[in-house]
């Protein structure tokens, strides 16, 4: 079961990733409906907690969802000992048999020299891609981008600082995505841009800047889908609408938004990655859907079967083998499909606790992050 910390970061994270301008004022009238002393530590996102015995949080978790139904929001711990995780049952529609997930190796920030969010704090601040060369690429609270050799763990090179400077990041919230022919592209949503690299940190180019007009955004999301071609695909979470560059970085589309004639993309993309043919694979924001859209115009191919497993939100990327993760927020859990959607596994953070959404090397290992373990390298079969 989920502690009541888990509960109230679900609850507030699905409503601001949902731009609810009301998140907050919503949350404390639904605490003030329950007996509340002073949290034990600053929490990710609760501004004001309890602490009760374990009667009185079930209570407080029911309490809470209670509330959240009556005010109109629809809602649907941790362990770190490193060793298997349970087998998970397919779904309905998994063609496949269900896959588990096993803890390999850990590698602590001693050794990757990347700087993870605190345990217990918003695990949001680590970024992760494969490049074709085999290495992973990590963005982490330092602003900066670090290669890591999985075969040892230990950083091959990084760069990046606070900055708003070609090679310069101004949030901690960063992602990476790496290209076909290696460049590395990174959302830099502080700076309204997408920067993209060599392999060595070498700059190349930028695309995006703050505006309403092409190829600006009110918003930038964090994460950016890169297909063959290099072009790149990136989400304006304020402005609700996604947005393609070629190759070159040059405007080419732009679609969505409230007054979008396409009903699926009124409400906004979360997150956006290229599957193996192409198409560009999208959830939506705070609705429990994925969808294909067309890479030359945007239009919507058709949801995706998968994202009716996924909650509020997901953020997913895409294998070489044309599988799918995702990391899911409410209820938190890292789920992984097939090309078509068919759900193989999942693990619930109360089992194992992993961000991001893995990646996979090409020997088929996953690799995600562990709050107080760090690097996670996993057996997923």
């Amino acid at each position: 079961m989920s502690t009541d910390n888990d509960v109230a970061r679900s609850l507030r994270s699905w409503m601001k990733e949902n731009r609810h301008e009301d998140a907050d004022r919503v949350l404390d009238v639904v605490f003030d409906q329950i007996p509340a002393t002073p949290q034990r530590r600053a929490g990710w996102l609760a501004q004001r907690f309890f602490e009760m015995n374990s009667f009185a949080r079930i209570g407080a978790v029911a309490a809470a969802a209670v509330a959240i139904v009556i005010i109109g929001i629809a809602l649907a711990t941790r362990n770190n000992d490193v060793g298997p995780a349970p087998s998970v049952s397919p779904s309905s529609n998994a063609s496949l048999a269900p896959v588990s997930f096993t803890v390999l190796r850990t590698f602590p920030q001693s050794v990757t020299g990347v700087v993870a969010p605190p345990e217990g704090s918003d695990p949001e601040g680590i970024g992760m891609a494969v490049g074709p060369d085999g290495l992973l690429y990590v963005t982490d609270l330092r602003h900066s981008v670090t290669v890591i050799d999985p075969a040892t763990g230990e950083p091959l090179r990084s760069w990046g600082r606070s900055g708003s400077g070609e090679g310069e990041f101004a949030a901690d919230l960063l992602a990476v995505t790496v290209a076909p022919n290696g460049q590395v592209y990174v959302a830099d949503p502080g700076n309204h841009r997408i920067q993209v690299f060599d392999p060595n940190g070498t700059f190349i180019r930028e695309m995006g800047s703050l505006g309403t007009g092409e190829g600006q955004f009110q918003g930038l999301g964090r994460f950016v889908g890169v297909g063959e071609d290099g072009s790149a695909y990136a989400a304006d979470w304020v402005g609700k609408t996604i947005t393609k560059f070629d190759g070159n970085g040059a405007f080419v589309w732009r679609v969505g938004g409230p007054a979008s004639a396409d009903a699926e993309l009124q409400g906004g993309v979360h997150s956006a990655a290229v599957m193996k043919d192409g198409t560009i694979l999208v959830t939506f924001e705070g609705r429990g859907k994925a969808a294909l859209l067309d890479p030359s115009d945007g239009s919507v191919i058709g949801l995706w079967p998968g994202g009716s497993f996924i909650g509020t939100s997901g953020e997913h990327t895409v294998a070489a083998n044309g599988s799918v993760s995702v990391f899911q927020y409410l209820p938190a859990a890292v789920q992984l499909f097939d090309a078509d959607g068919n759900l193989l596994g999942r693990l619930d953070r109360a089992e194992y606790d992993l961000y991001p959404a893995p990646v996979f090397t090409p020997d088929g290992r996953g690799w995600s992050f562990n709050q107080s373990q760090g690097l996670v390298e996993l057996e997923i079969q």
